[in-house]
């Protein structure tokens, strides 16, 4: 009977509550979207977090797994070395601290031939044991058999579920088709033959590859493909353990290749979430959206306050006829759950437009975030929190107001808003715009700290600057060679691209870093510097389409190769002559062979470049003449057209029609991609300041017309009495001002100590300075008058006589 009466109570409340809440429509709108707002963000940055960092693989025993690999250290880089079948298959005899392994990598480009024209497809490489491993099963068909992971034998391949079902309609006739796939670095043309089809949960475990449309076969023999080992620890083995025991297996099967002597290779055991580019960004934005779901508690706690203070008359009544305190508080408790619930309703919708919204915003460059997916743990983890923000808020908020001191409002006739309660809603305001200020200030950081690293120097013009690369699959070309086809190309060039400001070189502006130990004339036997020197081969206009000014000397002429003639930028300059004076010096490198290793004359000083700016200096440059020592050709050209890219793919194609052996770039994108990161996270922490300053400003819009509301008779009487309009004005705004600068002082000081902990490990974010300081001052400043207007004007309106009257 208890429990029943306990059913018949929530449910007489619910209903009570739902008709309370429909007198009250805007309360109610604006509170359920504080609730969708706080925990609609809160979840997409949970999902996000939760795919990436807590739980990013469904493998079998998923926390014991970790990824093998042989890294390098080239400059500031970390590079991917190959892993030799010898070693992995002494690792599967040998090792005690794995008790199984994979070995995987990503795949070549390719192209799936159609009807109409070559489709690309992105491809990974995995062994016949991969899908054991990770504990996968074919929705169709079956794994690779021997046959197929043999050097001559027939060619089977496995598609991804969302190719089959973008590509193949889901048809389930998909099994057996014949298919023509084009791999880049080795022409073959026999046909491949689909084997399975793989669930779309199936991933990596490094997630810095893209999803793969097309899993291959690991084939005997090719070493070259092994870039990484997925490896399951036994049950108590530590990583560090791994790593030493790996690494001795490793070094006893004969280790690293010694052309990679320089790159100092090393074992690394490490966890699939380890590497993630985007770390950074990951943990400011979960900092970024505690703090949101913090100012989303405040403020619901205070519009629940500011509700349960106008009910004290109604409560008092209640209690008066016999409810007892438990029950009054039953009722507001059950009155904010079903908040909860209807706000965590609308927190999936939020979540799920925050999701596709950072999905939609995720630069290229992050194709991590494209196994990010809308479905798992939204809907419990939304709705989860919405009810225990409902839950937690609503119990303190009602305890609070079912106080023992509710006869007063019977005696006074009206509402009991002690001093304690005007503090509390005051606290929670100036929590709410402290918080709101803190958000605005990283916010206003990070984005001056991106238009900073937009605004630096590149030493060159990107924009407009297309790259158009050619390839020979076929190797053992000839300087002369590839000369010729680069006349050829630059020719065909002008006529069909109708520009001249066009050049050629092996690569886009980045170069190619080449192991290096520079000795001068003036100082034989001294190195300087030791390790890599980015090197291009380029033709003598060169500097002009890239407009690059020379600093000293000129560039190079028909007889620049003959005399061995390069051109040095002025941070090579400055490391090889201490007054970076190095016109008509010379210098070789001791480390390479053959004409690397010939005296070199300087006949040319540039500016230095900068292809990634977030990188701490300009890269070291030596540029000598096209073709030198190179095999492959890039024609570069500046183009104003809308078309240009679409444009460039036809001259491409009409110079070369397979399209594994060209490739075509916008260098501006390609420069900018190295931002994307800060520019991303730039734009959801103003997404979610926005949110923040939003919902502060509510919170003041509610306190100043709740004060308004107690203080209307107050109003009347000082208005009879000879005050004027800006009077009453002024006392409001007196309130909310101080209010506001109380809450902005205190989270600019929490900003400013954030932000000194966080500089050294985000972007090189710049200390916190006055402009930061005025301008997220000011902007809280006009938000807060904002939020005051409509209040205030309903203030300086009210009607003396009328106001009395009503008291």
């Amino acid at each position: 009977m208890r429990a029943s009466r306990i059913a018949s109570d929530v449910l007489t409340d619910s209903i009570f509550a739902l008709r309370s809440f429909m007198r009250s429509p805007g309360w109610t709108a604006v509170t359920l979207l504080t609730i969708a707002l706080g925990v609609g963000a809160s979840t997409a940055v949970f999902r996000v977090a939760d795919t990436f960092v807590i739980r990013p693989l469904a493998y079998p025993a998923a926390s014991r797994v970790y990824t093998v690999s042989l890294e390098g250290r080239l400059r500031d880089e970390t590079e991917s070395l190959p892993i030799s079948p010898a070693a992995v298959r002494e690792w599967r005899n040998s090792a005690r601290t794995i008790e199984g392994l994979a070995s995987y990598g990503g795949g070549p480009r390719a192209f799936l031939h159609g009807d109409l024209e070559d489709l690309p497809v992105t491809t990974v490489i995995v062994d016949t044991g991969f899908f054991v491993f990770a504990g996968a099963r074919p929705l169709l068909g079956r794994n690779f058999t021997a046959d197929e992971i043999s050097p001559n034998g027939p060619r089977a391949i496995i598609i991804s579920e969302g190719f089959w079902r973008r590509q193949f309609g889901g048809s389930r006739d998909v099994l057996g088709k014949v298919v023509r796939l084009d791999l880049g670095g080795v022409p073959d043309l026999r046909p491949s033959t689909i084997v399975g089809v793989m669930p779309a949960s199936l991933v990596l475990p490094d997630l810095r590859y893209p999803k793969p449309d097309i899993w291959l076969p690991l084939v005997d023999g090719a070493q070259m493909r092994i870039r990484a080992v997925a490896v399951r620890l036994t049950r108590g083995a530590t990583a560090a353990a791994a790593n030493q025991e790996l690494a001795a297996i490793f070094n006893h099967a004969g280790g690293f290749d010694p052309d990679f002597a320089d790159l100092k290779p090393h074992i690394r055991v490490s966890r699939p979430q380890d590497d993630l580019p985007f770390r950074q960004a990951l943990m400011l934005l979960a900092g970024a959206v505690v703090l949101l779901l913090l100012i989303a508690c405040s403020n619901v706690s205070h519009l629940l306050l500011q509700r349960g203070l106008t009910r004290e008359r109604e409560l008092a009544i209640r209690h008066a006829l016999g409810a007892h305190r438990a029950r009054l508080v039953m009722q507001l408790v059950t009155e904010s759950t079903l908040l909860g619930v209807a706000g965590g309703a609308l927190a999936m919708l939020v979540g799920w437009g925050v999701l596709g919204l950072l999905m939609r915003l995720r630069p290229t460059s992050f194709p991590e975030l494209s196994y990010l997916s809308t479905t798992r743990g939204v809907i419990p983890f939304a709705a989860g929190l919405a009810i225990a923000v409902g839950l937690i808020v609503g119990v303190l908020g009602a305890l609070h107001i079912a106080h023992r001191q509710l006869a007063q409002s019977l005696r006074t006739g009206a509402s009991s808003a002690s001093r304690t309660h005007r503090r509390l809603r005051g606290t929670l305001v100036v929590g709410q715009i402290a918080l709101s200020a803190i958000l605005l200030s990283g916010a206003i950081l990070l984005i001056r700290d991106v238009f900073d690293l937009e605004r630096q120097r590149l030493g060159f013009d990107p924009h407009e600057l297309y790259a158009v690369s050619f390839r020979d699959l076929n190797a053992n070309l000839t300087s002369e060679s590839v000369a010729a086809f680069a006349a050829t190309i630059r020719n065909v060039g002008e006529r069909v691209l109708g520009s001249r400001d066009l050049t050629i070189a092996n690569n886009i502006p980045s170069g190619m870093d080449m192991p290096s130990a520079l000795e001068t004339r003036e100082q034989p036997g001294v190195v300087r510097p030791s390790g890599f020197t980015s090197v291009a081969f380029v033709a003598p206009d060169y500097f002009t389409t890239l407009r690059m000014p020379l600093i000293a000397g000129r560039t190079f002429d028909e007889g620049s190769f003959s005399r061995n003639e390069v051109i040095v930028s002025r941070a090579l300059a400055q490391q090889l002559w201490d007054d970076g004076k190095a016109l008509g010096q010379q210098f070789r490198n001791t480390r390479r062979e053959g004409r690397f290793q010939q005296w070199h004359t300087v006949v040319g000083v540039v500016p230095d470049i900068l292809t990634n700016r977030l990188g701490p200096t300009a890269q070291p440059m030596l540029y000598q003449p096209f073709p030198g020592g190179t095999v492959s050709t890039t024609l570069i050209v500046r183009l104003d057209r809308q078309d240009a890219a679409n444009l460039l793919r036809r001259f491409a194609r009409s110079v070369q029609p397979d399209p594994r052996k060209w490739d075509v770039r916008d260098v501006n994108i390609y420069i900018e991609q190295s931002i994307a990161e800060p520019r991303f996270t730039m734009s959801v922490l103003v997404l979610f300041a926005g949110c923040g300053v939003v919902l502060a400003a509510i919170g003041l819009l509610g306190v100043v017309s709740y004060s308004l509301r107690l203080r209307t008779r107050e109003i009347g009487v000082r208005i009879t009495l000879g005050a004027t309009r800006r009077n009453i004005a002024s006392l409001f705004l007196r309130d909310a001002l101080g209010q506001v600068a109380i809450g902005t002082a205190i989270g600019l000081a929490g900003a400013v100590v954030i932000t000194r902990l966080a500089r050294m490990s985000f972007y090189g974010i710049q200390s916190f300075d006055n402009i930061t300081f005025v301008l997220a001052a000011v902007s809280m400043l006009l938000v807060s008058l904002a939020a005051c207007a409509g209040p205030l004007f309903r203030a300086m309106s009210v009607d003396p006589v009328v106001a009395i009257r009503a008291e």
